[in-house]
């Protein structure tokens, strides 16, 4: 039947508008179109139903509305659909209106996957990953949502969120694009937060010369046992005394002067106690002894992950690399040396420091001993992997304007270390933070001669040669 012969019946088709897509707040993959159109005043219509064919769901959306416009929802990220309108009264429906302009749909981005957390000193690190569709609109960043409450915005994949030690905490994050935000990830591993970690050792407090042990000290002369002292010639056991001559004990007998307890004798300044004695500096307690730092009470860690490279001599004297996993006794390395480095066998590098670094320069020098251990944490310097080591590795450090050697495990925001880049120079790295890992990794502590200070995950470290 005609339009004409149906004037009396059915509406006529609407005259088509503009179609536009409404993205904002739409979610993922629901994304919806505003059209608008003109009725046609003959055989009055009393609804109107818009309809788009979706190319990502391979289906037609439709919509029904009493007057313009009318918004259709349902279509996936990147369909572009055109718009259609019928118009309805209880004698029929009209033809379909001409063809709208083509839209492209977009909405929110895709739901980010669960973040992951990591736990360090007083803070979280946590990080994830894009979504896998930003819904048609660019990413302009995130929000991080605390089990505890906060939320953090940021513009990057990573966030470190300040907590209260010995706190646990899970996070979740969105992403946030032209349409707004996404729906929230599902929660992080669950992380408990650190309490601050200070090493328990350090080279030259407690065992250090000239401290508890020094020859001035407890076991020197002139103090318990010297000449003067308790059995001295005129003391307890002198001639006019209890054993007076010319008795059992008279001087030329058992304790006469010259005998057992004269100044030569067992008491006497080079005797038992004397200082090149039992507890003399290279004694018992001496120094390089049983209690000097690589012994007993010796830090136990200088390990570098097994993934952290080392600068080593290539052939022609170039620059390579190796894991220290695959370091092997005997090959060549780089080692750094810089001026006022005084030699480890006259002073202690942990009493080293200074204001200035001059004339920084690589030096060849050999492996000559490898410890390979296992470590329950270790941590990474901004999140670095390949900054990767123990808490205990020797690292040279700048803090407030004053370079000196001290242990990764007290490294803190605004601290520097020290790295060799690959065009030769050597710059500053800022800490903003240290990863803690809880992760069994094999670390490797290494022995060089005859410079120990080398150059590990491109940062300048130290090595256990003055204590070994």
């Amino acid at each position: 039947m005609s339009q004409g012969a149906n004037d009396f019946l059915a509406p006529y088709a609407p005259i088509i508008g503009t179609a536009t897509n409404v993205g904002t707040n739409r979610p993922y993959n629901n994304g919806a179109v505003t059209i608008t159109f003109t009725p046609d005043d003959r055989n009055a219509a009393t609804s109107f139903t818009a309809s788009g064919f979706c190319s990502v769901h391979n289906t037609i959306h439709t919509a029904t509305g009493s007057a313009s416009p009318i918004t259709i929802t349902g279509f996936g990220v990147g369909a572009t659909p055109t718009i259609t309108v019928t118009a309805s009264n209880d004698n029929g429906t009209s033809l379909p209106s001409a063809a709208s302009n083509s839209v492209t749909v977009t909405t929110v981005t895709s739901t980010p996957a669960a973040p992951v957390a990591t736990a360090q000193t007083n803070q979280d690190y946590v990080t994830w990953s894009a979504p896998e569709n930003n819904g048609g609109s660019s990413v302009t960043g995130y929000i991080l949502k605390s089990s505890d409450g906060p939320t953090y915005s940021t513009t990057g994949t990573s966030y470190t969120v300040p907590e209260t030690a010995n706190t646990a905490q899970t996070y979740q994050v969105l992403a946030v694009n032209g349409n707004q935000n996404s729906a929230y990830s599902g929660s992080s591993n669950s992380v408990t937060t650190l309490a601050p970690f200070f090493p328990p050792f350090f080279p030259p407090a407690f065992f250090s010369p000239p401290g508890f042990f020094s020859p001035p000290s407890f076991f020197s002369p002139p103090a318990f046992f010297s000449p003067p002292a308790f059995f001295s010639p005129p003391g307890f056991f002198s001639p006019p005394a209890f054993f007076s001559p010319p008795s059992f004990f008279s001087p030329p007998g058992f304790f006469a002067p010259p005998n057992f307890f004269s100044p030569p004798g067992f008491f006497s300044p080079p005797g038992f106690f004397s200082p090149p004695g039992f507890f003399s500096p290279p004694g018992f307690f001496s120094p390089p002894g049983f209690f000097s730092p690589p012994g007993f009470f010796s830090p136990p860690g200088f390990c570098i992950d097994q993934d952290t490279l080392i600068t080593i001599i290539g052939e022609n004297n170039t620059i390579e690399y190796k894991k220290a996993s695959d370091v092997q006794i005997g090959d060549n390395v780089w080692g750094v040396t810089w001026d006022g480095l005084d030699s480890e066998f006259s002073v202690d590098p942990y009493t080293w420091s200074s204001s200035e670094l001059n004339n920084l320069a690589i030096v060849p020098t050999v492996i000559t001993n490898i410890i390979p251990s296992v470590k329950e944490v270790t941590l990474c310097i901004n999140g670095n992997p390949a900054h990767r080591f123990s808490l205990e590795q020797t690292i040279l450090v700048k803090r407030n304007n004053t370079y000196f050697f001290g242990v990764t495990g007290i490294l803190e925001p605004g601290d520097e270390v020290i790295s060799r880049n690959e065009d030769g120079s050597f710059s500053s790295i800022l800490v903003n933070e240290i990863q803690i890992i809880d992760e069994n990794r094999n670390v490797y502590e290494f022995d060089a001669a005859p410079n120990d200070i080398l150059i590990a995950g491109g940062l300048v470290v130290h090595n256990r040669k003055y204590f070994a």
